[in-house]
């Protein structure tokens, strides 16, 4: 909520609506602006990374509890969770939504037979669903094809956008003349830090001048996350340098030169969105989500996912770029940031939508 959504909240709070806040508890609730929303209510239920029918049934008689309780007009829902059970406790008390599909990630690259099953809940929830947001076009088809929901209820919105006024061009406070890549993200295997510590390892070895940093939780519950053991011996062989996980990362990305997420899929990454507004050329894999934000040549370059040996080359040819020409492509992604991601074109659409399902509603009830 704090990371993702409190630029939605703070734009519905401004346009009128008064906002109900639930999500977990885990201290995040306390940074957002006090004024931006009306009410917080702790969700107790919810386990995002761990399956218990059980739990999950729970998670539903609370949702229900809590939207019987307090009858919002509209619900937002995000995350895979709050999209399944969350909407069909919605449609149990006849609460219209929004439905935001982020990222299709780790459920859909590993679940195997168990895909089908998340499917058929996909298609029983989201067919309640007012409107259903994807981040990509990709994850749009994928799902239309699929027969999970039907087009005419689906629509793009290229994520949760991006302060541009916060996130701008700054001079790198770096006095050394290294080239620092710099990866932001949960050490996931399917975000794809395997490659980037491959491709930092062969890099590092030809060129001495080059830095490449680690920025991001290790302790997630995440069955995709590197072993300790693991994160240990790269920072012992000296591959990359390790800073943890960051509430400052404005900073990293000032030091940074090029900004790398060579991803397994992604439903808009915002760290490249917040590298883009930063300026920063990016590297980053051709695949749904990633392929969105890098126009190949121009403001970065695309590599196939998986392919350790194709990142070595793309940050070769950063390497081998002048200054100016560096410069040049951070001043493309810039613009791109601007043209296709500021924050206040994410949030009018979310707007519109909203106003769109109310009147929709308020007809119905005439």
């Amino acid at each position: 909520m704090f990371n993702f959504r409190q630029n939605i909240v703070s734009a519905f709070t401004a346009d009128g609506y008064e906002v109900i806040i639930i999500c977990t508890n885990d201290g995040f609730v306390e940074k957002m602006d006090p004024k931006s929303y009306a009410k917080f209510i702790p969700l107790k239920k919810l386990s995002p990374d761990k399956v218990n029918p059980f739990n999950e049934y729970a998670l539903l008689k609370e949702f229900q509890q809590i939207y019987s309780s307090e009858q919002p007009d509209l619900i937002l829902h995000y995350s895979i969770k709050p999209n399944i059970i969350g909407n069909l406790a919605a449609a149990k008390i006849g609460i219209p939504s929004i439905c935001t599909l982020t990222g299709l990630g780790y459920t859909f690259l590993n679940l195997g037979l168990f895909k089908p099953v998340i499917k058929w809940l996909y298609k029983r929830a989201l067919a309640h669903s007012s409107k259903i947001a994807f981040h990509n076009q990709d994850d749009l088809d994928l799902f239309t094809q699929s027969k999970i929901v039907d087009k005419d209820r689906c629509l793009v919105i290229q994520g949760s956008g991006v302060n541009t006024t916060y996130f701008h061009p700054k001079p790198n406070p770096r006095k050394d003349n290294k080239l620092v890549f710099l990866f932001v993200g949960r050490l996931l295997h399917d975000k794809g830090i395997i490659e980037f510590v491959e491709a930092a390892k062969k890099v590092k070895s030809q060129l001495a001048d080059t830095e490449f940093w680690v920025v991001g939780d290790s302790l997630a519950e995440n069955p995709a996350i590197v072993s300790p053991n693991k994160l240990e011996k790269w920072i012992a062989e000296g591959s990359i340098q390790y800073f943890g996980h960051s509430l400052d990362i404005l900073s990293f990305y000032e030091k940074a030169d090029v900004v790398v997420l060579p991803s397994y899929r992604e439903g808009m990454p915002k760290v490249i969105i917040e590298a883009l507004a930063m300026a920063k050329p990016i590297i980053t894999t051709d695949t749904a989500g990633c392929k969105d934000t890098v126009n190949d040549g121009k403001n970065g370059f695309l590599i196939p996912v998986k392919d350790s040996e194709a990142l070595v080359q793309a940050m070769l040819k950063i390497y081998d770029l002048s200054p100016e020409q560096r410069m040049a492509m951070g001043q493309e992604s810039r613009a791109l940031a601007l043209e296709q991601f500021d924050e206040q074109i994410i949030m009018q659409k979310y707007l519109a939508l909203a106003k769109e399902i109310l009147n929709e509603d308020l007809i119905k009830a005439k």
